[in-house]
């Protein structure tokens, strides 16, 4: 695997049993910049929302002639590692040390700049200063204290608590910290962020730092610059308000492209031509594309067409492979990278390898680190080259692993692709639909509108709700009117005039009756099985994309049950990306055990 193919150079550094993972983008062009550029992640939320903007950020620099490494922190992304292990504080900046030594072999420079964004520009700060002051800083909305990222990811957490109750109703709150958002801190965690001061520091991290105030408030003379000022660092102050997409769904969020031309322009007015992009191949240590560590065994893999599609391949240790199983294909939840929302996917990727399934997550076009096709768009839930994209994961695991059956699953859009599969694809012997948003034949706009009704008929029978509607915090005229006993029946039948004029856009004027059948759910759904395929549909109670069709198709979904090869879960008081940790816990350990039953248990009988 080469740069060439993707731009980039995918790798695992650092410790062999603890291995960090990141990726490199060489400089474009002949020449390179006499500086390397090291980008230190979020962690948490804003990791996932912040992927995107941050590969943009690294290619602006690697156009500009940078030397670019990013890479994600220990227990976060696609690292080693889980929020629940000792030690977080102390092992996250030696993560950044790590990261400038391999930067520094990799690249051949010299010179480093750190960049980092939230608490990762907190920690690249740190790490500067371990690694014994570095030329250049940025720190993007960093947290002045570890404090300061406990009381705004928990307090954005109770938030939601607050205003969605019912969507935390199902379990107990992590006994052993304080959840954030989908993650947790631990008690040990939060007590160690309490000790993080960045204006404790007391030698100079870089000889020049841009501090990046990312609040609506304009603080120039604050005390981060003045502190960097005292202890010789030359600061330049930017005021640049917004960072919306850190609080915008990854769909719908935007690139940050101002900052992001501020960074690279910035860095490049000290940071000269030095010569050729790269010192000779006999200097530039061999990448690892694959981690082998004690706790799991994975390889950042290239395939598809011209190897351009991207994907995290873990595979089971020798004792427990099994080459009668099939493999696994974990699909995007939306634009979300291949880690999953909450970083879900990956614990239950590397579970899944240690019971003996080789499990691929990856990215479709134009999604995480797989480039959009040409004359595509960029960051679409439902990337046009979808189906196709995973039919080129299932060629590449049969070339590399033998295997020729599939398990394709994932959450949200990842759900409706899997069913989509499973009713057409003949390699797939089970599809695992979580949350399902519209199956790829009900209009989205319609779903949601159903989804709202609901919301609002629940609203009028609640009586906090009721505060809201005599506050005037809801428009109670719209409240009322869809909350008419008839709404239902409206969504429904608007619905299906939409799906069909969708339809006919696309097939004859005279649709057949199997053309028509396949956009009736619970048939595609009863042919999946009589097929043999393993059906399970895993849902969060009331989800809007299994509701709506639940209304739409009542008698026809409930006879499914009796249906050999189906299966259904429903979740009781959790929300579409199982924000909960228990439900996050309860979501991977059922789905093990559906595994287990369905295929290791079998063949073992």
């Amino acid at each position: 695997m080469t740069a060439l193919t993707l731009g980039k150079e995918p790798l695992y550094f650092g410790a062999p049993q603890r291995p960090q993972f990141g990726f490199y983008h060489p400089p474009a062009g002949a020449k390179r910049r006499s500086v390397a550029v090291l980008l230190c992640n979020p962690i948490g939320d804003d990791l996932m929302r912040a992927h995107r903007p941050f590969r943009h950020l690294a290619e602006s620099l690697a156009s500009a002639g940078f030397p670019v490494l990013r890479f994600d922190f220990d227990g976060s992304g696609d690292s080693a590692g889980d929020e629940r292990d000792p030690h977080r504080v102390a092992t996250w900046r030696a993560d950044v040390v790590r990261a400038g030594e391999e930067l520094r072999a990799r690249s051949g420079a010299d010179r480093l700049a750190l960049v980092g964004l939230k608490l990762g520009a907190t920690f690249a700060m740190l790490g500067a200063e371990d690694l014994g002051g570095v030329d250049a800083l940025i720190l993007w909305g960093a947290y002045v204290n570890g404090s300061a990222y406990v009381s705004e990811t928990t307090r954005a957490h109770k938030m939601h608590l607050m205003l969605q109750p019912a969507f935390f109703s199902g379990g107990a709150p992590s006994p052993d910290g304080q959840e954030a958002l989908g993650y947790l801190l631990t008690g040990k965690t939060i007590e160690e962020l309490a000790a993080v001061d960045l204006l404790s520091t007391s030698r100079s991290p870089a000889k020049r730092t841009l501090v990046i105030d990312a609040a609506n408030v304009e603080t120039k003379d604050s005390a981060l610059t003045t502190h960097l000022t005292k202890l010789g660092s030359v600061v330049t102050y930017r005021h640049m308000p917004g960072n919306r997409f850190l609080i915008t769904s990854p769909h719908q969020s935007e690139i940050p492209s101002t900052v992001i031309s501020t960074i690279t322009g910035w860095l490049a007015e000290e940071a000269p031509f030095v010569g050729e992009a790269a010192p000779s191949a006999a200097a530039i240590p061999p990448a690892t594309a694959t981690a082998l560590s004690e706790s799991f065994r994975e390889q950042a893999v290239l395939f598809g067409a011209r190897r351009r599609l991207f994907g995290i391949l873990a595979t089971p240790p020798p004792e427990t492979a099994r080459p009668d199983l099939p493999a696994i294909i974990m699909l995007n939840a939306g634009t979300v990278h291949r880690v999953g929302s909450h970083r879900l996917y990956v614990p239950m990727a590397r579970r899944w390898a240690k019971l003996g399934f080789h499990v691929l997550r990856v990215d479709l076009s134009g999604i995480g680190d797989s480039p959009v096709p040409e004359g595509c768009t960029e960051n679409l839930t439902y990337p046009r080259d979808g189906l196709d994209d995973v039919r080129a994961a299932m060629d590449f695991l049969k070339e590399t692993t033998k295997i020729g059956r599939f398990v394709v699953t994932g959450l949200c859009s990842g759900g409706d692709l899997a069913f989509q599969l499973g009713f057409k694809e003949p390699r797939v012997a089970s599809a695992i639909m979580i949350n399902p948003r519209t199956f790829l034949v009900n209009d989205l706009n319609m779903v949601d509108s159903y989804e709202q009704a609901r919301w609002y008929q629940q609203s009028v029978t609640q009586s906090d709700k009721w505060k809201k509607l005599i506050r005037g915090d809801v428009n109670i005229t719209r409240a009322l009117r869809l909350a008419a006993p008839k709404v239902r029946d409206l969504v429904v039948r608007r619905a299906r005039r939409a799906v069909t004029t969708i339809m006919e856009a696309v097939r004859p004027n005279d649709p057949t009756v199997e053309q028509r059948r396949e956009t009736d759910v619970p048939y595609c759904l009863r042919t999946m099985a009589g097929r043999g395929v393993d059906t399970y549909l895993f849902v969060s109670e009331h989800d809007p994309g299994v509701d709506y069709v639940d209304a739409n198709y009542g008698p026809a979904m409930s006879a499914l049950a009796s249906i050999p090869n189906f299966r259904r879960t429903d979740v009781k008081g959790t929300d579409h990306t199982f924000t909960a940790r228990w439900a996050q816990d309860q979501v991977g350990a059922m789905i093990t055990e559906h595994l287990t039953q369905r295929f290791l248990a079998a063949r073992a009988a």
